[in-house]
Parts: structure tokens; sequence; C-alpha cells
């Protein structure tokens, strides 16, 4: 297959699919096919199930052949080109940002295209979504991106809480939803964090989020409690659940979460992670008598860690 016909496919294919998918977090996502699976096709789609296929070889050759183009797409955007050219270039960066992550280039000018715009409506959906279905895709690098992830929270400085869930709402909730404007936000930062574990970018973005919007923490920080109790070793997500504590400010209730914390770790005491959550909680309400002799049992084994480490150090 020649460069041109693939750049032309590649083009023409994945911006078609991505605005289709991402609408269940569960299923919809963008991965990079085997070698051996992709075969002659550079794009698959399944309808039924809503992923999108990307050989990754067929990727690096578009790449390549539409650098020339990209480049000077990029410098076009900057004397505010006509809407129908800036789509295409959006297309450009869109390929771009598959093939190389930590591209502020095309970033810069995917803002500079929605700038010029003035924030048109399908424009700034398709944005959310292409975002959405990067940070759901279990891809190497895209979840854990600081340049996309920051892309991320410009966007949403620029528009209004209920605007956003406007925008959202015909692609992912039916229309009596009770969901605010941080559950969506909450639930891409958790997929995420689950693809990709320690995911310091994606809680640092939460910690942005809380600060910008008002749901129920106390309910939150349950809902945290339990996400880190599946991920014991996940030092990011027990960081944003210790976040939250601290806002909250209620000592009976981070003692509580802390003793719940030391129960769990009886069964999975060689986590630093869940010690840290621990000790900085005792800590900040000068209770380190929780750690003494009724848990007798975690000594062993947490000095057994400890002798690990200084064994191999």
């Amino acid at each position: 297959m020649s460069s041109a016909l693939t750049k032309f496919k590649v083009l023409d294919e994945i911006p078609q699919h991505l605005p289709r998918i991402g609408v269940n977090l569960d299923s919809h996502h963008v991965e990079f096919l085997p070698e051996a699976i992709a075969g002659d096709e550079p794009v698959i789609f399944d309808p039924s199930s809503g992923v999108l296929g990307i050989s990754k070889r067929f990727l690096q050759k578009a790449y390549v052949s539409l650098r020339k183009e990209y480049t000077q797409g990029c410098i076009d955007v900057r004397d505010n080109v006509s809407a129908a050219n800036s789509q295409h270039i959006m297309n450009l960066t869109l390929v771009v940002l598959l093939q190389t992550t930590e591209n502020l280039n095309a970033i810069n000018t995917r803002k500079r295209i929605l700038q010029n715009s003035h924030f048109a409506l399908e424009l700034v959906r398709d944005e959310i979504r292409f975002l959405n279905i990067l940070f759901s895709s279990p891809l190497q690098k895209h979840t854990k991106s600081p340049m996309l992830w920051q892309h991320r929270k410009w966007l949403l400085q620029n528009l209004e809480s209920h605007s956003y869930q406007h925008l959202l709402q015909p692609a992912y909730l039916p229309s009596d939803t009770k969901k605010t404007w941080f559950d969506l936000e909450f639930e891409i930062i958790l997929k995420a964090g689950e693809l990709h574990t320690k995911n310091y970018y994606a809680w640092a973005y939460a910690r942005w989020l809380l600060s910008h919007t008002t749901p129920d923490i106390q309910e939150l920080s349950q809902r945290m409690f339990h996400i880190c109790k599946q991920h014991v070793s996940d030092i990011s997500m027990w960081s944003f659940l210790l976040h939250i504590l601290l806002l909250l400010d209620n000592q009976d209730l981070s003692l509580k979460y802390a003793q719940l914390t030391i129960d769990e770790a009886k069964l999975c005491p060689n986590h630093e992670s869940m010690w840290h959550f621990i000790r900085t909680i005792l800590a900040k309400y000068n209770k380190p008598h929780l750690l003494d002799s009724s848990n007798d049992r975690l000594k062993p084994q947490s000095k057994k860690w400890i002798s690990h480490r200084i064994s191999h150090s």
C-alpha cells in the first residue's frame, strides 16, 4: 500500500470514527492493533463494540508522510484560516497526537483553532470527546500525559460548568440524568487512573477539579476509600483520598479511615502506599498509639519489608 493511500485512509477514517466512540467508558476506546491482526488494513472499526483499532505501523508511515503538510498547517492557523481548512488541520494534529503524545505544537495548534472559532459548539464537543477517548484507551502514554491533562484543564477553564454538561449530555447521558459536572469528569479520571497506575497527572487534575466544583466531599471520601482498597499499591489514589480528608478536616472521619486501613494492612502489610496514608493521618491528629500494642501482628511483617528494602538498596 502506498504512503499516500495510507495517509488518506488514516486521515479519513480515524476522525470519522473517533466522535462516535467514547460514550461507554467500559468498552469504547482506541487500541493499536497487533501486526498479525492489522494485515493490510490501517484502521479497523467495530461498530458493535465501538472499538477503533489502528495499525501502529501504518500510523507511523502516515505521520512521516504528513509532517510537511502538518507543519504548514500549524503556520496557517496563526493567520486564522478558514473553518474548512481548520477542520483538516485538526485531523492532522489528531494523527500527530496519536503517534507522538507529548507534542506541544499540535496541542497549541488545536488551542488556536478553538480560540479562532470562539469555542464553536461542535469543535468543543469533538475536542472533549477526543480527550475522553484518549484517557479511556489502553494506550501506553496518553492516559498519563501531562500535556494532554493540562490541555483538558485549559479547555474546561474556558467553559462554564453548565455549558459543559450541556455539551456532553447527548453523548453520555439520558436527558433525566442526575450526574454533575464533577461526576462526568471523575469517571474519566478514574478510568485513566485504572489504566495507568500511579497516575500522578490524572489525580493532580482531580485536585484542581475539586477546587472548582462542589461535590459531596464526604460521599466522595467513602467512594474513594473503596477505590483505594481495590488498588492498595497506588500511591496517587491514596494521596487523593488523603487530600479529600484534609479538606474535610474531620478528625473522627479521618481516624475511622485510618483504622479501617490498618485493618486492611493486616491482610497486605507490604504496601507502603497504605502506610504513608496511615502515618500521615495519625501524625496530623497526634494519635500514634493506634499503631501500638493493639497491632503487634503488623510489626514483624512491617520490619521485614523495611529490611528487604535495605538489603536491596
